[in-house]
């Protein structure tokens, strides 16, 4: 019995043993923590986490120099969403034993608080304390595509693969850098190999349905989305998404349902509520819309600047102006690099008739993203106003070119043809804009149009008729065929 109780340890050793013990017990806590909240039993999940705290507080008050207490303290805040402790608790760890992981982790707090630079630091220190740590190149790769450095992101993100090429969630993150992108066929084969690595992996589902939501593949999409929350039931983001799919449809109670359910699971999301405001706004229920945009902002997450946006498109179709310009502005000072803000303000600029903000903003946006063809088209289109038929020609053709599809550049690349009397040219471009879209009333019109210049009546009176099936109210097309009539002598 003696020489059992003299390998006990004492003193100093006995303070740390006993506290390891208590982070054991904490550890017991914080998983069962994991199951409830699992379940979606959120007052029991967040009982056990306050347990956890205690007792690894406890651990901490007999041991304070185990750098292994403060990371599990820092794990337990982080579920409890207390950020401001959690970052403190890693910096404790990283004061007692710098570790890559550590880095990474405290990252992660910098970019909630949309200190970006600090968040960069903290990436760097992690790679350069483990060159061989893909999971911070992976991280890194997201921060340089949160802030649309594409390229960067790719380069990291490729490293994060070379290291590791059977971990599913590399492969998913380089997909939805590329989807941002519009890279789809690129995206799409990243998506269907994160699947193949994880054919369980709830957020590769999400995504690729994103991806076909994207491309207007509706049925896959839903399918995706499904498949997302089946895997996860508690996936609020998969509801989100769901909901925007349902919206595009215009099933507007389905998307209600969803948009609900993402709410239930996560009230402190802020992308929820700005969606449910998008569909309030569609429905014309102001109110409840305006009521949604403000609680996105009240939430004040790390992407409340996507609520000031939607916010201030809102007030934009109200033709409140200053109270939109206001929000674009809001949202554009939290995140200065998101190309399509300003292309959003720079139409609500060019409506005031402020030219110059407006090329200021389009160009700013082209400047952020030199892919961005809707920042392209806009630009092209004041500079067509403007009279500057160079650089909108110019602007229209690098639109189409980064967007071959672009119905809307080919059709306005088309106007400014008409305009400067290249009417083969600009038949070509109607054409194709027709060819994209076979629903493209206007272009039929326009199209028309050019054909009645040409003296071509016949070709001109089936696209007025074509405009007219398509939109039995287009004024302007019963005027153009009433012309033709007239011309011909028709008077019947």
């Amino acid at each position: 019995m003696q020489q059992a109780i003299n390998t006990l340890p004492k003193g100093k050793d006995l303070k740390e043993f006993h506290s390891s013990i208590l982070q054991l017990q904490s550890n017991v806590y914080a998983v069962l923590g994991g199951f409830s909240k699992s379940a979606g039993r959120e007052r029991e999940a967040r009982e056990n986490y306050e347990q956890a705290l205690t007792v690894i507080n406890q651990a901490i008050s007999l041991f304070p120099n185990s750098p292994k207490s403060y990371i599990m303290k820092e794990s337990v805040l982080d579920s409890l969403e207390r950020y401001d402790e959690g970052l403190a608790a890693i910096n404790q760890a990283i004061d007692l034993a710098p570790r890559a992981l550590w880095y990474v982790i405290r990252a992660k707090y910098y970019f909630l608080q949309q200190k970006y630079e600090l968040a960069l630091d903290d990436h760097n220190k992690a790679i350069e304390l483990n060159p061989n740590y893909a999971m911070a190149y992976s991280v890194r790769a997201l921060h340089y595509s949160s802030q649309q450095k594409y390229d960067l992101a790719l380069d990291d993100y490729n490293k994060a693969i070379e290291l590791n090429p059977n971990y599913g969630l590399y492969y998913r993150g380089r997909g939805l850098n590329y989807l941002l992108q519009q890279k789809y066929d690129l995206a799409l084969a990243d998506f269907n190999k994160a699947i193949d690595i994880n054919p369980n992996d709830a957020g590769a589902y999400n995504n690729r349905g994103n991806l076909y939501s994207y491309q207007q593949k509706y049925d896959l999409a839903l399918s995706d989305f499904n498949k997302a929350i089946d895997l996860n039931r508690n996936f609020a983001k998969a509801y989100e998404n769901r909901g925007n799919l349902y919206r595009r449809q215009q099933k507007y109670e389905l998307a209600l349902a969803d948009y609900n359910k993402a709410i239930d699971i996560n009230p402190n999301d802020a992308g929820a509520y700005a969606s449910r405001g998008n569909l309030y706004s569609d429905l014309q229920k102001y109110e409840l819309a305006l009521a949604d945009y403000n609680k996105a902002i009240d939430i004040n997450s790390d992407d409340v600047f996507s609520a000031y946006f939607y916010r201030g498109i809102f007030y934009h179709r109200q033709q409140k102006y200053d109270l939109a310009l206001a929000d674009l502005n809001k949202a554009i000072e939290l995140n200065s690099n998101f190309s399509h803000f300003y292309v959003v303000r720079g139409i609500l600029h060019e409506n005031k008739e402020k030219y110059e903000l407006a090329l200021a903003d389009y160009s700013k946006a082209i400047e952020l993203d030199s892919n961005y063809a809707n920042a392209y088209y806009n630009r092209g289109e004041l500079y067509r106003l403007q009279k500057k038929y160079d650089l909108a020609l110019a602007d229209y053709s690098k639109a189409i070119e980064i967007n071959p599809n672009y119905a809307y550049a080919y059709y306005n690349r088309g106007n400014l043809y008409s305009d400067l009397q290249k009417y083969e040219l600009a038949l070509a471009d109607y054409s194709k804009a027709i060819d994209i879209n076979p629903n493209y009333a206007d272009a039929y019109n326009n199209r028309g149009v050019v054909y009645y210049n040409l003296q071509k009546y016949d070709l001109a009176l089936a696209d007025y008729n074509q405009a007219i099936r398509i939109n039995p109210n287009y004024a302007q097309a019963y005027y153009n065929r009433g012309l033709l009539y007239y011309n011909l002598q028709k008077y019947d």
